[in-house]
């Protein structure tokens, strides 16, 4: 995933995590798969 990609996707979390209490327990469990996506690339990315 390029850093682009990265923050597009950190971006739609943001929007999402701003509209969470509106949002139905489908589109909550949504955004948690993406964010433990995201979280999994980061990781094998970054170094530590």
């Amino acid at each position: 995933m390029t850093e682009e990609e990265i923050m597009h996707h950190a971006e739609k979390l943001r929007a999402a995590a701003r509209e969470m209490f509106n949002m139905s327990p489908d589109e909550l469990v949504e955004v948690i798969l993406i964010a433990a996506e995201l979280q999994e690339d980061i990781n094998a990315e970054i170094p530590f």
